[in-house]
């Protein structure tokens, strides 16, 4: 009865933060911001032995870039925004 109950409340919150984030993001879309640009340069020369801007992967972790990069040149903007609101839903 109890781990119904749980589970029905995890449900219900994750249902709640996936309408957030709709409510969300209908008013204020994904759209590049300040580090953007760094983000898919640090990408696009992530494999390059001469990359193109050395000291940029000096202080970016690739973390960000390789989500970013990944989700913006292989899938499409509506994908990073859905993939960001299952990951506001779920955290």
């Amino acid at each position: 009865m109890f781990r119904c109950l749980e589970r029905l409340k995890w449900v219900v919150l994750s249902l709640a933060g996936a309408g957030v984030y709709a409510l969300q993001s209908a008013a204020w879309p994904l759209a590049p911001g300040r580090d953007y640009t760094t983000y898919l340069v640090y990408f696009f020369d992530l494999l390059n032995p001469y990359p193109s801007y050395h000291l940029l992967m000096v202080f970016r972790t690739p973390a960000a870039p390789l989500f970013w990069g990944v989700l913006m040149t292989w899938a499409s903007p509506w994908v990073a925004e859905l993939t960001m609101g299952v990951l506001f839903a779920v955290a």
